[in-house]
């Protein structure tokens, strides 16, 4: 049999029962409609959600855009509407309003009026059950109801009232029957149907802020600005504010570059943007963790086309994952539509794939945000372990305060240089033993921080140079030896936790490190104090190797 060519149409009932899979969630679905009303250049768009008298949810998305006529609104109903003459348009493969409607209701109303004298208003329905019964794809289109007329004129005055806008023209989506959005995902309702819905607005409007934070920042010259409003029930309007992931206000990039995509030529053909950031952490700048969205799953690349989210936070092909230590470590990957095939955009809006040399690219891009990410965690970290070590009051304080103020301690002397602030030593060795220059400058012992009281004689904290058990020091008011002691030291931990440090289970140990610290005061000098750091190397060394086989307490 030769071969030809014969047209096999997909069979309507199934199709369209299956295009309510998309597997959309409701922020998503909702983005999707809100780049129809973004792409007929609306600037004020309303989201309406709420619960009618049975129990049944309400959805309707009202927007001030040029409107359609007649073959506009023929266009927008058809699965793969023709594509739009701006290459750029946000509504890109003409599935959008199908898809992400009848994800939701397996029926939707669309009504509009077009910009321009003499225009009608018009109205169409998609029917996912009407369009099974005639096996066709079969929609209703011509002029409106009387109620729909009324309603979408009572819902442009709205539009008016809460925007302070003349709002002439414009677009309104009506999901009809919606019967999966209050529905869990083993396919039974929710206990309270009004929470579970309050639940999912603020789910959307959460994803909206980041989605279209660019078009919501009125400061943000890269996108035309759009004022989004949602209603819930209480008729009480949110203005979606804008997120931003990077939180540029605070902290700039700290990468920031051009990328050139080439044809098979060698021939650039165009570009892409990457940036990265290491946030500050939130709580170093007065916000709350919601107010960032920090955690691990907000860490990782935001993919934008055109100034809209469309893929992210992830951390893609890249090698990386989501660690505590780097959730304030965030990349921007910025392209246009000449890249939505390199990118591999899908009908959804999501799920981009990277090139493997273009991945590549983008993972020596990340490497050093995701390692200063981890680094800045890592030492905040420590420097609220210090800080937290440093309030700590030592067991062994009051007992070796006392013995000093009696006198009864081998301790080493020490008095006023003749010149500045230059401090001397009085011990064992043959000569006075400066320990500040006349700067006040130590030149022989680790000095405490100012905030240290002068009566702590033992100083608790989470590092010491070369990783040592203990080292003396000395107070800020130059008079005693004191001694710092490591308390991450693997020794140490072996032997105390957090608990015995609290109840003085520790404060043997603390007298054998502070009378050592003293004993290396009261014989060093600036000849021989290398000697003696090098035995308290050898010793912290010995011990953290002697102590591999017990298990942390």
């Amino acid at each position: 049999m030769a071969q030809e060519l014969i047209e096999l149409p997909p069979d309507p009932a199934r199709m369209a029962n299956a295009l309510r899979g998309f597997g959309y969630e409701f922020g998503a679905a909702l983005c999707d409609l809100i780049d129809n009303s973004i792409a007929a250049e609306a600037d004020t768009i309303w989201i309406d959600v709420r619960l009618d008298s049975d129990n049944i949810a309400q959805v309707k998305v009202v927007d001030n855009g040029f409107g359609m006529d007649h073959p506009d609104l023929k266009n927008a109903m058809r699965l793969g509407s023709r594509e739009r003459e701006e290459e750029g348009s946000l509504g890109k493969f003409g599935f959008g309003l199908k898809t992400a409607s009848t994800a939701f209701a397996p029926s939707f109303t669309v009504v509009s009026l077009k910009r321009g004298k003499g225009q009608n208003l018009v109205s169409a329905t998609y029917d996912v059950d009407e369009i099974a019964k005639s096996n066709k794809w079969l929609i209703e289109i011509g002029d409106p109801e009387p109620d729909q007329k009324i309603n979408f004129e009572d819902d442009l005055e709205e539009l008016r009232e809460m925007s302070f806008t003349k709002v002439k023209t414009g677009t309104v989506v009506y999901w009809n029957r919606v019967d999966r959005l209050l529905q869990k995902k083993d396919g039974g309702a929710f206990g309270s149907q009004q929470q579970a819905l309050g639940m999912k607005v603020s789910q959307a409007i959460k994803r909206i802020s980041l989605v279209f934070q660019r078009f919501l920042d009125f400061k943000d010259e890269r996108a035309a600005n759009v004022s989004i409003y949602v209603t819930s029930g209480d008729n009480k309007y949110i203005e979606v504010e804008p997120y931003d992931p990077f939180l540029e206000s605070y902290r700039g990039a700290e990468i920031d570059e051009k990328i050139p995509v080439k044809d098979d030529s060698g021939k650039v053909v165009a570009h892409f943007r990457c940036r990265g950031f290491v946030l500050p952490d939130y709580r170093d700048i007065g916000l709350k963790q919601s107010e960032v969205r920090w955690g691990a799953n907000n860490q990782g690349i935001y993919c934008y086309r055109n100034d809209r989210l469309v893929d992210g936070p992830d951390w893609f092909e890249t090698d990386y994952t989501s660690d505590t230590h780097t959730n304030a470590a965030r990349f921007e990957l910025s392209f246009d539509e000449d890249l939505d095939e390199v990118f591999g955009l899908s009908v959804t809006k999501d799920k981009l794939e990277f090139p493997a040399d273009t991945n590549e690219i983008i993972k020596d891009l990340v490497t050093p945000i995701y390692r200063e990410s981890n680094k800045q965690s890592r030492g905040r970290t420590k420097r609220l372990k210090d800080e937290a070590a440093r309030k700590k009051k030592s067991a062994a304080d009051d007992r070796i305060g006392k013995t000093y103020d009696d006198g009864r301690l081998e301790a080493p002397q020490i008095r006023d240089g003749e010149k500045g602030k230059a401090k001397l030593m009085d011990n064992n060795t043959l000569d006075p033993v400066p320990i500040a220059d006349e700067k006040g400058q130590p030149s022989l012992f680790a000095v405490l921080p100012d905030e240290t009281p002068e009566n702590r004689h033992v100083e608790f904290t989470t590092s010491l140079p070369d990783g040592t058990l203990w080292e003396p020091a000395i107070g800020k008011g130059y008079r005693k030896i004191k001694v710092k002691v490591n308390s991450e030291h693997p020794w140490f931990k072996t032997q105390f936790n957090e608990y015995d440090m609290k109840s003085g289970e520790t404060e043997g140990l603390e007298y054998l490190l502070f009378s050592l610290a003293v004993a290396e005061g009261n014989n060093t000098d600036l000849e021989s104090a290398d000697v003696f750091a090098q035995l308290r190397r050898d010793v912290s060394h010995n011990l953290r190797e002697l102590v591999k086989h017990l298990d942390d307490k």
